[in-house]
């Protein structure tokens, strides 16, 4: 009986963990509306840590705890920050080090080592470095990780010239190398996880949930914030997110073909995904959407596995699917994956 209970204790604590990364662009009031949070919203994103208690952690030790195989803390949250822009220096900064709470940038070395006026500078970089910030990789340009087949780039030139060049650059000016990646616009393939893994990198994504100590090491989940995504609410139903541990998850073709990639064959226009959650949660519970769209079909397989899949056809460029759980502690599951479409003419449109 003893080691019944002792089990259960395990599988409820394993079920209460929750580590969740926020991502954040722009600081500001002006920019690109869907990347950017006012310096009020930020605020108050950061007072609502504050007042629930919930601790802030070094990205290390996400890293730290996924490279042992270690468990994540719950109630724990890491922050980072995409880009590099001026405005995290001017608006975010402050309220982060009077908190003396650490956070990451995610950095692309170009605008900085041009002086770009919308970026920081290398100085300001160093001086948030030595006051709680851990500076990391977001590739040298910027480039569309799955539009180099256009140029002719290879995974592993991709790898060279985008993510190792970075990463030498950064370990000149701030004397670290974290191995940590954030995919430029959330885009990624098979092709550039393999690179990360075998030069031991983590890879930090776009799609929504909290991270589970089962994650993979190279689509680590972030929620963005920007656009309608963000007031107090919203906000706060993130913050409190579980993970799927132990979620199964295969994607296939409307006709049954599995797939392997986020960027979509020209001929899948509302991709199934068959979702497997284990024995202690039932699917019938799920609530999932489509972007753009609204509630996506769900249909049950068994008590445990669910199929789930676009009313309508995916919109060109990025789209997600994303389904919740509702917790017996009132906390919500969250599962997001990403999904990338061409237009029909093969272009690029709107991505």
């Amino acid at each position: 009986m003893k080691s019944i209970i002792i089990s259960l204790f395990l599988l409820l604590s394993l079920q209460s963990q929750a580590l969740v990364v926020l991502q954040y662009h722009h600081v500001s009031d002006t920019g690109p509306v869907s990347t950017r949070v006012s310096p009020e919203r930020f605020r108050m994103h950061m007072q609502q840590i504050e007042k629930l208690g919930y601790r802030v952690v070094s990205i290390d030790v996400l890293a730290d705890a996924l490279r042992k195989n270690v468990g994540l803390p719950d109630k724990a949250v890491v922050i980072t920050f995409d880009d590099g822009y001026h405005s995290i220096y001017e608006q975010a900064y402050p309220e982060l080090k009077k908190r003396k709470w650490p956070f990451t940038v995610f950095i692309n070395p170009e605008p900085h080592d041009v002086g770009r006026k919308t970026h920081m500078s290398w100085a300001q970089l160093k001086e948030m470095s030595a006051n709680g910030a851990s500076i990391a990789n977001h590739s040298w340009s910027h480039a569309h990780v799955l539009r180099r087949d256009t140029k002719d780039i290879d995974a592993s030139l991709y790898f060279k010239e985008e993510i190792e060049r970075t990463e030498k650059r950064i370990e000149q000016q701030l004397g670290y190398s974290l191995k940590l990646f954030a995919y430029p616009y959330g885009e990624y393939d098979s092709a550039i996880q393999k690179q990360l893994i075998k030069h031991g990198y983590l890879g930090f994504a776009q799609q929504s949930g909290a991270v589970p100590n089962d994650v993979s090491k190279e689509m680590i989940p972030r929620f963005p914030f920007g656009g309608v995504y963000g007031e107090k609410s919203d906000f706060l139903l993130k913050l409190k997110t579980l993970p799927f541990s132990g979620l199964k998850e295969k994607v296939y073709s409307e006709h049954g073909q599995l797939l392997s990639e986020s960027l979509l064959p020209s001929s899948v226009e509302r991709p199934v995904v068959v979702l497997e959650l284990g024995e202690q949660l039932q699917a019938s519970a799920l609530n999932c959407f489509a972007s753009g769209q609204g509630g996506a079909q769900l249909d049950l397989i068994n008590k445990n596995t669910a199929k789930v899949q676009a009313k309508k056809k995916l919109a060109v460029g990025r789209s997600r699917y994303n389904c919740t759980l509702r917790s017996n502690s009132g906390r919500y599951h969250w599962w997001s994956t990403t999904f990338i479409q061409k237009g029909k003419d093969g272009q690029w449109h709107h991505l």
